[in-house]
């Protein structure tokens, strides 16, 4: 997208008051969802274990967790609330429901913002480099894991992007940042704890592994198409961060109907409009959707979450991804 479209369409949304925070909308989704749990909890610990209705409320909760890890991304933009403490104490508040970290989670995304399309510096991409070591039977693994649907690739990710991102930050001799990141790691895990000691570890993993990795299954497939094989920049080849303008070329939207864009995810599913204005709340994201629409020069990427997510499984990861690398010079990882 060219700047000057950028910007005339940013003056549009701000006279349309697309940037303007509601804290009533954001009061009235968190405490929404907070009923959701505290009811759907209730009675997933009276209800018999594998029955018809079990199933049926992990189903409803898996999704859900979905939901809360899309209120923590917009706490971690300061778009749910007007109130920079109020995003903080609800993204805390999400963070043990999807079982991500606040802290590392805000850090790691600003920064993904910011370095997107430079695959050595974007922290949630840098991952993809590891895949150049994966060969024989390691290669193969994955593959397996991968044709199968099965979610473990992106379960290690969060844990090596944002549970170990405190190691990272001292390890850099950012103290203070590693702590706060300790702080927010011990908030998202003390109600897990907690829920083993009052329930026991079987009833407690009876409740919550099967929602988990229902969780994991979408999470994995809506977001691996945002920004699969769009990797043109290593940063020996651009020193400098593609500007918000430019970043229509390295992201991609998913298709899905309006009503289930909310149910699923808070409308996480359009994400190239989210990259352009990231500080757009939720509810906003179609009014840019149709501004984009009418501009002429979007580089607009939309597919089908499921049609693309089952296209790209055909195929082992390793192969696919790797050719998708840029070819030209050495690429050296930074440590996350």
């Amino acid at each position: 997208m060219l700047k000057e479209t950028h910007h005339q369409i940013r003056r549009e949304l701000e006279r349309e008051g697309a940037f303007g925070v509601l804290n009533l909308y954001g009061a009235l989704t968190v405490l929404s969802e907070l009923t959701f749990f505290a009811v759907g909890l209730l009675l997933l610990v009276r209800v018999q274990p594998f029955s018809i209705l079990y199933w049926v409320l992990q189903i409803l909760f898996g999704v859900a967790i979905f939901r809360a890890s899309s209120l923590v991304h917009e706490c971690a933009h300061s778009s749910m609330f007007s109130s920079k403490w109020l995003n903080t104490v609800f993204g805390l508040l999400f963070s043990p429901i999807c079982l991500i970290p606040y802290v590392p989670y805000q850090n790691v995304h600003l920064a993904h913002h910011k370095w997107v399309g430079v695959v050595d510096k974007d922290p949630t991409q840098i991952v993809v480099l590891t895949m150049t070591e994966l060969s024989g039977i390691r290669k193969t693994l994955m593959g397996i894991i991968w044709r199968g649907w099965i979610p473990l690739p992106f379960m290690a990710f969060v844990i090596k992007t944002y549970w170990l991102y405190a190691l990272r930050e001292f390890k850099k001799g950012h103290v203070s940042t590693g702590w706060k990141a300790v702080g927010s790691m011990v908030f998202a895990v003390v109600p897990h704890v907690l829920a083993i000691v009052l329930l026991g570890p079987v009833k407690y993993l009876t409740i919550y592994v099967p929602m988990f990795v229902l969780f994991y299954l979408q999470f994995e497939n809506m977001y691996i198409p945002q920004h699969s094989k769009l990797f043109p920049y290593v940063s020996q080849l651009r020193r400098k961060p593609i500007p918000y303008y430019e970043q229509d070329t390295i992201t991609r939207s998913t298709y899905l109907p309006r009503f289930l864009s909310v149910v699923l995810g808070y409308y996480h599913n359009l994400h190239t409009e989210h990259h352009l204005f990231p500080t757009v709340p939720w509810y906003r994201l179609p009014l840019v959707k149709r501004k984009l629409a009418a501009a002429g020069d979007v580089d607009y990427k939309e597919v089908n979450f499921l049609r693309f997510m089952g296209a790209a499984r055909e195929h082992n990861p390793v192969d696919s991804y790797v050719a998708s690398l840029p070819k030209r010079g050495k690429v050296e990882t930074e440590s996350l």
